[in-house]
């Protein structure tokens, strides 16, 4: 029974109290006193049940707050290992985009250890940039499928591993401020447009230039940006 319905039915009994026929005598004193008492025990039922409602919202609250602390100080603890994951990753694709201005990535191997250091601070994030640190790692997961397993590497694809490339550093500077607490709020996932991997190229072309025994830099990079579609209006 509800409280509220408890605090009813001892109004009731007190109005029935007051209202029926008194008795005379012995057993009208009796009557009286007995309806009286039973409100009187159902107003007080009614109360201790409020109270103890009462507290344990109270303990629920307070729960609930110990949780989100405990949340935020794991979040902070995970977050805190994100930079220099992505310094690694970086690094990597940094390699990456030298080692195919030469025409191959036979040279370079996708390092295990900050992938799976993003896996691991992946669950203790909030769920929206959960999805881009997951998008991350499926995007590394790809990459390596694609370009550096032996069976590939005899069916290179050069445009195509230059926009990989460029979606991976893309993804990976999106994530950097987010590990480094500079920003508070979530990242969500975006794919980057055509222009962002421009961007990327743009980073990459001057450095290029001259490196390697595969020339004319601009020209194949402009060949691989083809591959990007436009953005749809």
């Amino acid at each position: 029974m509800e409280e509220w319905e408890i605090y009813t039915e001892g109004l009731k009994t007190i109005g029935m109290w007051s209202t029926q026929p008194k008795y005379d005598g012995f057993w009208g004193y009796v009557y009286d006193w007995q309806t009286l008492i039973s409100g009187a025990v159902a107003l007080l039922a009614g109360a201790v049940v409020y109270a103890q409602l009462i507290v344990q919202r109270k303990q629920l609250a307070e729960e609930r707050r110990k949780q989100l602390e405990l949340s935020k100080r794991q979040e902070r603890a995970a977050r805190i290992r994100i930079p220099h994951a992505l310094a690694e990753l970086m690094e990597f694709v940094e390699n990456g985009f030298i080692a195919w201005g030469g025409g191959t990535l036979n040279s370079i191997k996708l390092p295990v250890r900050p992938v799976e250091t993003l896996m691991s601070v992946a669950e203790a994030i909030d769920d929206t940039s959960y999805q881009t640190v997951r998008e991350l790692v499926s995007a590394l997961q790809v990459f390596e499928s694609r370009h550096l397993e032996k069976k590939q590497r005899s069916h290179f694809h050069p445009g195509q591993a230059a926009v990989d490339l460029a979606r991976l550093e893309f993804q990976i500077d999106r994530l950097f401020p987010f590990g480094r607490m500079s920003n508070e709020e979530a990242v969500p996932f975006v794919k980057p447009a055509k222009d962002d991997i421009a961007a990327v190229f743009g980073k990459h072309e001057m450095p290029l230039s001259g490196k390697g025994k595969a020339s004319n830099i601009e020209e194949r990079l402009e060949q691989a940006l083809r591959l990007v579609p436009a953005k749809k209006e």
